[in-house]
């Protein structure tokens, strides 16, 4: 059953956080606030439901469609499915997990100054990422944002919510490597996976950070593992390496999960981000 949090709940979550703690030492979530101009953009468990039951993806271009989600319910023959799916796909609905991140974000946001805006996928447009920095949370089937800059990565989401097969594809596989990452399940848990990924916005004058899982715990594996005070030594050594330090990169991450929740992640691979 998935959780969800009303928008203005969220919103009310971290406006009253507090803190007189130093300056961030965390290099990636620093980089961020940075900007005063930043959001947070959570994700959207009204559209994972209605591509659920459709059993398909929804685009960007979709999604944006002045007859959203209309033109889209109107597939569900069952009218009261039909309605409730109508309704849901309507309110800014997210869950759990990202009440807990944002809430996180907002605390190390302030540490550095910046006070971050929070958005639901809905109320942004195309030109917002023109400008400023973010954090996307979710991968393209909960935040359909993540699709504008997933084309710049080498660990690409491949399937979607019709298939029931959703994996992480690795483009270019290096020595040791596999092509595809899938959810392993076990009898004392999952292993999942997850990217985590700092890149440019669309006018290259600020920094997105994408924290996206094949599933939820996938997702919230990445977001624990970055969103610390100081980083954990293996991911500040792979953003101290030569070619990334200072730049974009991505990260694959396996995520060890029991009872859907994260108990252990690790760095699978780095890659430096190639920027035109």
């Amino acid at each position: 059953m998935v959780v969800i949090a009303s928008f203005a709940a969220l919103w009310g979550s971290g406006r009253d956080f507090v803190s007189a703690r130093p300056k961030l030492r965390n290099p990636i979530v620093a980089r961020i606030f940075s900007n005063a101009n930043s959001k947070i953009v959570t994700s959207d468990s009204g559209l994972v439901l209605l591509q659920d039951t459709l059993r398909r993806l929804v685009s960007l271009e979709e999604y944006f469609q002045a007859d959203y989600p209309r033109s889209l319910t109107n597939l569900i023959a069952a009218p009261d499915l039909r309605a409730a799916m109508q309704r849901g796909a309507l309110r800014p609905y997210t869950n759990y997990s990202d009440v807990n991140s944002v809430a996180q974000l907002v605390i190390l946001g302030r540490e550095n100054g910046v006070s971050p805006v929070i958005r639901h996928p809905r109320q942004l447009s195309r030109r917002d990422f023109e400008t400023g920095s973010f954090v996307l949370l979710g991968g393209r089937l909960a935040n359909p944002w993540y699709s504008l800059f997933e084309p710049r990565l080498n660990f690409v989401f491949e399937g979607d919510a019709g298939d029931g097969d959703v994996h992480i594809r690795n483009r270019n596989p290096r020595a040791g490597e596999q092509r595809d990452y899938s959810v392993v399940e076990g009898r004392d848990g999952e292993t999942t996976f997850a990217v985590l990924s700092l890149v440019p916005n669309l006018g290259g004058t600020g920094p997105v950070l994408l924290l996206a899982g094949i599933d939820r715990p996938g997702t919230e594996g990445a977001e624990d593992l970055v969103l610390q005070e100081n980083l954990r030594d293996d991911l500040a050594t792979l953003c101290q390496r030569k070619e990334i330090r200072g730049g974009y990169f991505e990260a694959l991450l396996k995520v060890r999960a029991i009872a859907g929740v994260p108990r252990e992640t690790s760095i699978v691979a780095g890659r430096p981000l190639s920027i035109p």
